[in-house]
């Protein structure tokens, strides 16, 4: 009998390691197709044109971007997370480093955002350009950027509701600014 708890342990062990297995692959793929198309793009050229890595010791452009790649692979949900992510084999695996909270969010306020929007216009451009049957079917291509902003108001009436991650109520205005591709309808005025 004892043989047979044995091969019920190990097989279950098996079953929990394929499990695993196919986990780790498919976040592998995953990976793969979001850091491809960066390849193109040229990130250190365009941190050495703008000078955005001066002041950053250890989290260069590159690297924070596979981090914050990594951030939405791995489904983290704060700071905290990633950085214990960041401290297993995956992130070793990638290349990736791991760095504190601290020096993370250091970087995530004083980076200026328009080194990632330019990264962002570089890939839209790239698929717009690889994709040529697109550019045929709609000749009148409009491309606005994607962009999130908060106005914020301090008044009586300005409370937007409570925010789980903050914990407590925001107020302002956000404004949620999304990416077309398509023709411009226009109406003739009556």
């Amino acid at each position: 009998m004892k043989k047979r708890d044995g091969a019920a342990k190990s097989s279950r062990k098996s079953k929990k390691h394929s499990k695993n297995k196919k986990v780790r692959r498919k976040r592998k793929n995953l990976y793969n197709k979001y850091t491809k198309p960066l390849e193109a793009v040229k990130i250190e050229e365009k941190a050495e044109q703008t000078g955005i890595d001066e002041f950053s010791k250890k989290l260069n452009l590159s690297l924070h971007l596979m981090t914050m790649i990594h951030f939405v692979i791995e489904e983290c949900i704060s700071l905290t997370q990633l950085c214990v992510s960041l401290k297993g084999k995956n992130a070793r695996f990638r290349g990736l480093e791991s760095v504190s909270k601290g020096q993370l969010s250091t970087v995530n306020k004083n980076r200026d955002y328009r080194v990632f929007v330019w990264i962002y216009y570089e890939l839209l451009y790239k698929i717009i350009h690889k994709h040529h049957a697109l550019q045929r079917i709609c000749k009148d291509l409009l491309i606005a950027g994607i962009d999130t902003t908060s106005i914020l108001i301090k008044s009586y009436f300005s409370a937007l509701g409570y925010c789980g991650l903050t914990r407590r109520v925001e107020e302002g205005i956000k404004l949620h600014i999304g990416a077309m591709l398509g023709k411009i309808l226009q109406y003739p005025l009556p």
